[in-house]
């Protein structure tokens, strides 16, 4: 799959924009854009169209501060958007009522401290979902460059009403393994959830940063690995 219209970004005239860890959801790709840990994000919306990933109709958001990974799921009939910051110290919420012409309206953010009492990590990415359509989950995800035994996800329960979110911390799954050739941990950019069941979350790895050439721009490792849930 290639990016269509997706190699420059027009966020504000900005050349050399980095995007946020994704996750996909019912066709719809959120990817937040932002220059540096100081600087505004806009989040743009892709779909897949005959295997090349292309703007859609959805609305542009425009956040007043860095958003590095976005996590997206549908609860009781509404569509929610949860945007980290740097390093995690800050979060924003967004829903659309409406599913079939989405329109994201911002509920609220501030401190990550605030929507848990858990101890926390500087997350690369976030996902959530539910097992079975029963609890709602976010599983987010912390990889270090310099000590690859600071390699782990955390899975929280989620309390998500109409106008908040809370977060209760479940567990934090320690993974080793560094990449091919290098000392970054599997989880040192993104990981998101590719299955679940009740016993096992399958999980892809791009731990590898994107990499441009010939006007393309392509991640250089994927890996695919299993958590064993208790």
């Amino acid at each position: 799959i290639e990016f269509q219209d997706a190699v420059l970004n027009d966020a504000d005239g900005r050349k050399f924009s980095h995007p946020s860890a994704i996750q996909i959801h019912d066709g719809i790709i959120p990817v937040a854009v932002a220059e540096g840990r100081r600087d505004s994000s806009f989040i743009y919306f892709y779909h897949i169209e005959n295997n090349k990933i292309k703007k859609s109709n959805i609305p542009t958001l425009n956040y007043p501060k860095h958003i590095g990974a976005i996590g997206i799921v549908e609860w009781d009939k509404t569509l929610y958007l949860l945007g980290l910051g740097w390093d995690s110290k800050n979060y924003a919420l967004w829903k659309s009522t409406s599913l079939d012409n989405i329109r994201f309206d911002f509920i609220r953010g501030g401190e990550f401290s605030s929507i848990t009492d858990a101890k926390f990590g500087t997350y690369n990415s976030v996902w959530i979902g539910s097992f079975d359509n029963m609890e709602l989950l976010l599983i987010a995800s912390f990889g270090s460059f310099y000590n690859k035994s600071k390699n782990f996800i955390d899975i929280y329960s989620v309390d998500i009403k109409s106008d908040s979110i809370f977060l209760n911390k479940k567990e934090r799954i320690q993974v080793k393994g560094v990449t091919k050739g290098t000392t970054k941990s599997l989880f040192f950019e993104g990981v998101t959830v590719k299955k679940y069941n009740n016993d096992t979350i399958t999980i892809l790895s791009a731990p590898q940063d994107f990499r441009k050439t010939k006007g393309k721009v392509f991640l250089k490792s994927i890996y695919k690995g299993m958590l064993l849930k208790k």
